[in-house]
């Protein structure tokens, strides 16, 4: 039987900081650039900080899908057909999320929440526009590296949403856990 507790302070924070972090994802596009959004970043914090492993997968995923709800109700752009190839980049990234937490132990924490946002970065550029081409009409050599060229311009986004949202979660989380110790303790 399992007794992890799943209602503990810091379970709340990790929780209530990924759920702010959505919001941002809210913003509609004509005032953000394209793809910077919190989400590869999220997956990554719930990777590292959420300590089971399926609430670290399902939380991030639920918060997404919770997310697209809203932007599909709102006339944004919510659902659509690249959904499993977006969502399935994000259970990538947030174990990529849970191999950087057991790195960390013996290397700098800085280093690798500079360097991993740049592993989901290229992690969903190449599932997502992978699925662009499956989901195309032409499946040659030449379409696949036509639809990696096209997402191009939408890495730029891609880079600097996860950088900075990975900066401001995994930062933040360290500053309350050193304001409010109970926060540190699983």
């Amino acid at each position: 039987m399992n007794t992890e507790k799943i209602f503990t302070p810091r379970n709340t924070v990790i929780f209530s900081m990924i759920c702010i972090a959505a919001l941002f994802r809210l913003i509609p596009l004509e005032y953000r650039m394209a793809n910077f959004t919190p989400v590869g970043a999220i997956a990554l914090f719930g990777g590292a900080f959420i300590t089971n492993k399926k609430y670290a997968i399902l939380l991030p995923l639920s918060v997404m899908f919770i997310s697209d709800i809203i932007l599909q109700i709102t006339g944004q752009h919510g659902f659509h057909m690249l959904m499993p190839w977006v969502y399935g980049s994000f259970v990538l990234i947030t174990l990529l999320g849970r191999f950087v937490q057991k790195l960390q132990r013996g290397y700098s924490s800085v280093v690798l929440t500079m360097v991993a946002p740049l592993f989901s970065s290229i992690i969903f550029f190449f599932i997502s526009n992978f699925g662009v081409w499956v989901n195309g009409d032409v499946h040659t050599g030449l379409s696949l590296a036509q639809c990696y060229i096209d997402g191009i311009p939408f890495y730029k986004g891609t880079v600097l949403g996860d950088v900075f949202f990975t900066m401001l979660l995994f930062t933040s989380f360290s500053i309350i856990k050193w304001r409010y110790p109970m926060v540190a303790v699983n």
